[in-house]
């Protein structure tokens, strides 16, 4: 069980981030691009700032992921959950019923 909303949580991190590295950097374009005529500005500090929030973006990306995927998992776990236990129900009643000794017949 637990090893399954793991799974969920890291698909969620991962899916998170991918998502990130493709969305991020337009949306800094979009942030940074000057809205009149040309930029006069600190084209280093701009790049630090940029980098910095690809950073804190790819982490929120991820743990938006990992929330998500724990949000699915545990659902996704229990059902398995469920279905394992009707099966190996399921495999020790066919068990009993053959190893249960011959009905007596009246003759």
């Amino acid at each position: 069980m637990v090893r399954t909303i793991l799974n969920f949580v890291l698909a969620g991190v991962v899916i998170g981030g991918i998502a990130t590295a493709f969305l991020y950097p337009r949306l800094a374009e979009w942030n940074n691009t000057p809205g009149s005529g040309q930029a006069l500005c600190d084209c280093a500090a701009v790049t630090r700032s940029v980098g910095n929030g690809m950073a804190k973006a790819l982490l929120i990306g991820g743990g938006a992921g990992a929330a998500l995927g724990l949000i699915v998992g545990i659902p996704a776990s229990f059902a398995t959950r469920k279905k394992r236990k009707a099966r190996e129900f399921q495999l020790v009643a066919k068990a009993l019923a053959a190893s249960a000794p011959p009905k007596a017949t009246d003759t």
